[in-house]
């Protein structure tokens, strides 16, 4: 069977009927997105200053967004836990800090050597105080008390018994006069046992002092954690501080740097990184699978305008809408290059295949817009609800995510109906009737069977009763940490990092409202906690760890042991006891506030 000549479709027959293959652009009456078309092809110069125009809009209102790590602001604003952080805030400046930790790169061999390491980790620490004080970010930086005040503060720590038998004893001491010299009268009368050892020995001073070896430094900055215009550069400063006083050369290492002000900046620095690599790889994915389709690069620029026109739009609309962007929000553009893409693809797929029918290439376009342009319109509707569903959750992020992606979607829809038209009127300047040739194709001569569809259909019923097993596996995740790059999740972290983790994480902060409540809120917890009722609980600390609820009643017995060290007779007692006892004199003991 011979070929047939080339023919032009669309064109009239001798009879004037429309020939096979479609209707003439007047014969039928366009449908919306046929009118849409039409109109942006009628005055195409037009239309692309309009979609310049809002281009340029779009991008002065998404430079509004700005990244926001804060996940406070993220949780229901009503929920009492909310607004307790958010009243701790205000009264309190937060639980925001930043905690340096440093310990000795190898554990020393003897008394001589653990003590040089001591002197080395304060020097250390000092000098970073120092250099923290001086500036203009740091509202206090914290490693020890002042020695004075450490003394007060811890004979305010020996119980009211202990004070009573002290005192009781040197009173008896006294009494003796010169027998008191004597070391075997003086050795029963004053062996205080773990009292005279706390009066005499080497008190640490440190404020967050603990028995695992390990130095701990305080930094209360001036601006909050989570404002990246101010977070962002003094961690930076931090950093370059910590290089410029190295610690490993007085034998010492930095096990952690922790705290509200580290994980905020690498927050940001995460969503900001998602944002582009992401947004990357899925415009790459997506480069190489139309390339892979279409093998076209004209193609490939019709159908990736119209994308980056949506992509924008959709920036100023979460620039208007959310005006921020968090964890939950940073990879929706990744998912709206997957979403946008296919309208081009089904517009200019249909394109195509009525440009052969068609001597007129508007002709064409208005025929794909009408035909395609619907179940396009569907899908985009029907996402766009399905992110919407998104509004009704208690969490902002998923709010926020709901609110930019059913509108992108809706956008990218709307910029791919109207800029294509456009880039394939430029793209075909001289608009030419494509001729058909008919091929002639073997026929099928019994309709195409599927042997393995039984087979296929069983093996996904087993899968899906497997999944079914499977499913109630599935747990939830309440640990934020684990959303951390990797390395920084806390089931990650060594033990020694482990320990400074849970000083630089913040409190769970209970307020009271007058000192009484607190005063019995402490009385009662730490008797519980002594009794190894609430395990759950590593210590507690308020006013009253450092000011006992009876230091009225301890300043009293300390004002008599000042008193007692005054005596004449103080001299016949031995030489620690006199120390101790003068140091207790020159105090001074008073309430502390």
């Amino acid at each position: 069977m011979g070929r047939r000549p080339p023919r032009r479709l669309g064109a009239r027959d001798s009879r004037g009927a429309a020939a096979p293959g479609g209707d003439a652009l007047n014969d039928r009456t366009p449908g919306f997105f046929g009118k849409v078309a039409a109109a942006v092809m009628a005055r195409p110069r037009l239309w692309a200053w309009v979609v310049a125009a809002v281009v340029a809009l779009s991008a002065l209102l998404a430079l509004r967004l700005h990244v926001n790590p804060d996940i406070l602001e993220l949780l229901p604003p009503d929920d009492p836990t909310t607004r307790a952080i958010q009243q701790l805030n205000r009264e309190e400046g937060g639980a925001n800090l930043l905690v340096i930790a440093v310990k000795p790169v190898a554990p020393a061999a003897d008394d001589a050597g653990r003590e040089a390491q001591q002197q080395a980790m304060a020097d250390y620490m000092h000098e970073l105080v120092r250099r923290f004080e001086s500036w203009p970010e740091v509202d206090y930086a914290l490693y020890d008390l002042d020695p004075d005040l450490a003394w007060r503060i811890g004979l305010m720590q020996l119980a009211p018994d202990d004070l009573r038998t002290m005192r009781d004893r040197i009173r008896g001491a006294l009494s003796l006069g010169p027998a008191a010299a004597n070391p075997f009268v003086a050795g029963r009368l004053l062996d205080l046992g773990p009292l005279t050892e706390r009066l005499r020995g080497r008190r640490s001073t440190a404020v967050l002092d603990r028995d695992d070896g390990i130095a701990r430094l305080v930094v209360r900055p001036v601006g909050s954690a989570y404002q990246p215009a101010f977070a962002r550069p003094f961690m930076a400063k931090v950093h370059a501080l910590l290089a410029e006083v190295p610690a490993a050369d007085r034998g010492l290492r930095v096990v952690w740097i922790g705290g509200a002000y580290r994980h905020a900046v690498e927050d940001l620095e995460g969503i900001i990184h998602d944002l582009r690599w992401t947004g990357a790889v899925s415009i790459a994915l997506v480069v190489l699978l139309l390339g892979g389709a279409y093998r076209d690069p004209r193609a490939l620029l019709l159908l990736l305008v119209p994308l980056a026109v949506g992509a924008v739009l959709t920036a100023g609309w979460a620039g208007v809408t959310v005006g921020t962007i968090n964890t939950f929000t940073s990879f929706s553009w990744a998912v709206l290059i997957g979403l946008g893409v296919d309208f081009g693809i089904h517009l200019y797929s249909r394109y195509r295949e009525e440009r052969v029918h068609a001597d007129d290439l508007r002709e064409a376009v208005v025929r794909a817009w009408d035909r395609a342009g619907p179940p396009c319109l569907t899908a985009a509707l029907t996402s766009s609800g399905g992110f919407a569903a998104l509004w009704v959750a208690g969490f902002a992020g998923f709010r926020q995510l709901g609110t930019i992606l059913a509108g992108g979607v809706v956008l990218c829809l709307a910029a791919v109906v109207v800029v294509l038209p456009l880039l394939i009127l430029w793209r075909e300047r001289q608009p030419r009737a494509i001729p058909l040739r008919r091929l002639d194709l073997p026929e099928r001569r019994r309709p195409p069977t599927y042997p393995l569809a039984a087979v296929g259909l069983l093996l996904v019923v087993l899968v899906t009763v497997a999944a079914a097993f499977v499913v109630p596996r599935i747990g939830f995740e309440y640990d934020l940490s684990e959303l951390r790059r990797d390395g920084l999740a806390y089931d990650e972290l060594d033990a020694d990092q482990r320990a400074v983790v849970q000083d630089s994480f913040a409190p769970v902060v209970v307020s009271f409202p007058d000192a009484e409540s607190l005063a019995e809120a402490h009385t009662r917890l730490t008797a519980a906690m002594a009794a190894g009722e609430l395990p759950e609980i590593g210590r507690v600390l308020d006013l009253y760890t450092v000011l006992p609820v009876d230091q009225d009643s301890r300043v009293a017995i300390l004002r008599e042991i000042a008193d007692l060290a005054r005596d004449p007779n103080v001299r016949f007692l031995p030489a620690r006891v006199q120390a101790n006892l003068r140091r207790i004199a020159s105090s001074e003991p008073r309430p502390l506030t």
